[in-house]
C-alpha cells in the first residue's frame, strides 16, 4: 500500500531505510516522547524495522520526503476496527514544516475510504505540544479525561484526542 500526498510518499517501511531511521532513533530529543530507548546503534534500528514495522506492514509506514527521497518519519494506524489510534516520529531537522499534519490526513483519508474506519484516536504525553498542534490541527476534539502511563522510567500524564468520520 502507497499512499501519496503532495509532499510525501507513505509506504511500508523497508531495510533500506535503516540509515535514515536511525538518524533520528539514535537522538534522545526525537525518542524523548516515544515508548523506546535511542538506539544505541544500526543493528537495533534494522532489528526494528523486521521485528516491528515487517511485523504489521499494513498499519506501519515510512514517510518518505518526495523531494529528498528520504525516509524521515514514521506513522501507525494500529486496530482492526472502526476505531484506529495514530501514532508518529519525525525526525526533528523537519519538525514545524507541516509535514506530520500532511501525513496524519493522507492516512486517514486513505483508511477511512479503504477500510470505513469511524473513528480516528491521538494519545500523547501532555508535554508534548508538538503533537497536541498536530491533533488540533487535522480536527481532532480534545478529550477532557487524562491517564497516566508509566513509561521509561517516568510516570506520563496522558491526553486523548478523537476524530469521529462523519456520515456520508
Amino acid at each position: 500500500m502507497i499512499i501519496e500526498t503532495k509532499r510525501l510518499i507513505i509506504r511500508p517501511v523497508e531495510l533500506t531505510d535503516a540509515q535514515d531511521l536511525y538518524e533520528y532513533c539514535k537522538d534522545p530529543e526525537n525518542t524523548y516522547h516515544l515508548d523506546m530507548e535511542p538506539h544505541e546503534n544500526i543493528e537495533r534500528t534494522i532489528d526494528g524495522i523486521k521485528n516491528y514495522f515487517q511485523a504489521s506492514p499494513e498499519e506501519r509506514f515510512g514517510i518518505v520526503l518526495k523531494e529528498e527521497n528520504k525516509m524521515i518519519g514514521t506513522i501507525d494506524c494500529r486496530g482492526f476496527t472502526e476505531s484506529r489510534e495514530l501514532g508518529y516520529a519525525l525526525n526533528k531537522k523537519y519538525w514545524n514544516k507541516g509535514i506530520m499534519s500532511e501525513a496524519v490526513i493522507g492516512v486517514m483519508e486513505h483508511f477511512k475510504n479503504s477500510f470505513d474506519v469511524k473513528e480516528f484516536i491521538i494519545v500523547h504525553d501532555v508535554l508534548n505540544p508538538q503533537s497536541e498542534r498536530i491533533a488540533d490541527k487535522c480536527g481532532f476534539k480534545k478529550d477532557e479525561k487524562y491517564h497516566n502511563e508509566f513509561v521509561k522510567g517516568r510516570n506520563k500524564k496522558m491526553c486523548r484526542h478523537t476524530y469521529l468520520v462523519e456520515e456520508k
